[in-house]
């Protein structure tokens, strides 16, 4: 992770935490979709509200919720995107953006998140790894 990538992760984290989020309900289990309450969406979900000039979904019938950078179809997973947009490797990704996945919930002393986790929770797991990295990095 670059000092680019750390400062986008931490600008996201903000994000998630102080700014209404545009899906009328957070879901951390689930990217984005729309049912008759509205939009439901999760922090990976928030990405084309958060920075639109860089992220949009398409539809396509194998996948209906596949983030894409904007104007550029690069056939990445979303968590390839993820993973290169914010500086992070596999195991960060899935413990920052993947509910159930406890690979730095001890060593960065995160908290452990299901599907029901709130945004704000997101945000501040996010803002404590990068804290924790700093430190880890520094030694």
């Amino acid at each position: 992770m670059d000092n680019v990538q750390r400062d986008r992760l931490t600008r996201f984290a903000n994000y998630l935490l102080n700014k209404p989020t545009k899906h009328t309900k957070f879901d951390f289990g689930t990217i984005a979709y729309e049912d008759k309450c509205g939009t439901v969406g999760c922090a990976m979900g928030e990405l084309p509200y958060y920075n639109p000039k860089r992220f949009k979904f398409v539809n396509s019938a194998i996948d209906h919720d596949r983030l894409i950078v904007k104007d550029k179809e690069t056939g990445q997973s979303n968590r390839l995107i993820i993973e290169d947009y914010f500086g992070l490797d596999w195991y960060e990704t899935s413990a920052l953006f993947y509910p159930g996945m406890t690979g730095y919930v001890t060593k960065a002393k995160l908290k452990a998140t299901s599907g029901d986790t709130t945004r704000k929770t997101v945000a501040r797991n996010i803002l404590k790894f990068l804290k924790w990295k700093q430190k880890v990095k520094s030694v």
